[in-house]
């Protein structure tokens, strides 16, 4: 498959398409959709406009979701959620994809496809595999 360069309007609908996949209000894990995907919307926000706030905005809903997870699901204390091994590792992600995969002039098919399988590897090491919902 050859690389090609995302355009606006690809990111626009993949920023619609993530708005519309949080669960109803009264589904159990709607606070992890919440974060998940407010965390796509401001990545892709990111890409729109280049505002690097988004991108911070993007890393702290990822890092919500998994503070989330290890205090009300693991019941971690709050004093020792930063040194959780799977805070440790979401933060280690971070830094990852920060500093190893994403550059402003390198955003295309291949990078999103990367970082999409990275997460798919990933998350079931955090919140079961049972929970891996498949994206159309």
């Amino acid at each position: 498959m050859v690389a090609r360069e995302l355009t606006e309007s690809d990111l626009v609908a993949s920023f619609d398409m993530c708005m519309a996949l949080a669960p109803d209000e009264d589904h159990e894990w709607r606070p992890y959709a919440v974060d998940a995907t407010s965390s796509c919307a401001h990545a892709l926000r990111t890409l729109i406009s280049g505002d690097a706030l988004e991108a911070a905005h993007a890393a702290r809903c990822a890092y919500a979701a998994v503070v989330r997870h290890v205090t009300e699901r693991l019941g971690v204390s709050e004093a020792e959620v930063a040194r959780d091994p799977l805070v440790q590792a979401e933060v280690s992600r971070q830094f990852r994809d920060l500093y190893e995969e994403l550059s402003p002039t390198d955003v295309d098919d291949d990078l999103v496809r990367n970082l999409r399988d990275l997460a798919k590897a990933e998350g079931p090491a955090l919140f079961g595999s049972d929970l891996i919902v498949p994206v159309r």
